[in-house]
């Protein structure tokens, strides 16, 4: 799937290129089937992106939205009116290729308008992950948290009596709450982290 999501905005900048070459040879035609198509996969990839994101959150900041929308609209929107040049001065070959530019600059557009939200206030992620870690601690039995804690003690004293962490971090360490002992072993202040 990266691969495919990285395709969904490098599709629309080289099907826009292809299009746009027609400004520098005029009396030439502008070939739109093949860029069309490339557009068109990015606006379907793109839409699915948008679909996933919108059902189920990964919390990605409004301001990574607004750049993949940036992406798929402005190549795509400039193909599109150099297309339509082209359609209109009759120097034009597989218009319809045209509707799969118009498509990805929908996409664009919903990039935009789906994504309000100040940029970097991605943290939908990190709600929702800690409300999954406080239910399944929840669901522990008292037997089963207690063991987890008992290992972790004893991995935590292990580190620390091998130099691993400092008597700092172990007490930090020691001291999380069961589950979020990555989190609090985070780097902080460009500090290293065990």
């Amino acid at each position: 799937m990266a691969l495919s999501h990285i395709a969904s905005f490098i599709f629309p900048v080289t099907a826009c290129l292809m299009v746009v070459a027609w400004v520098l040879d005029p009396d030439g035609t502008a070939h739109l089937a093949v860029p069309g198509i490339l557009a068109a996969v990015a606006a379907l990839v793109g839409g699915y992106g948008l679909v996933t994101e919108n059902r189920e959150s990964l919390g990605t900041d409004p301001g990574i939205h607004r750049l993949l929308g940036v992406l798929h609209l402005l190549p795509s929107a400039v193909a599109t009116f150099v297309g339509t040049l082209a359609i209109a001065g009759g120097a034009a070959s597989g218009a319809f290729g045209l509707a799969g530019f118009i498509a990805d600059v929908i996409v664009g557009i919903l990039h935009f308008a789906l994504s309000r939200g100040p940029a970097h206030s991605g943290t939908d992620r990190w709600r929702r992950d800690l409300e999954r870690l406080q239910k399944a601690v929840a669901v522990m039995t008292p037997g089963e948290r207690a063991q987890v804690s008992t290992d972790l003690q004893a991995a935590l004293t292990i580190l620390a009596e091998r130099g691993l962490i400092s008597d700092a971090e172990w007490v930090r360490a020691r001291d999380a709450r069961m589950g979020l002992l990555g989190a609090s072993m985070a780097p902080r202040n460009g500090g290293s982290a065990a």
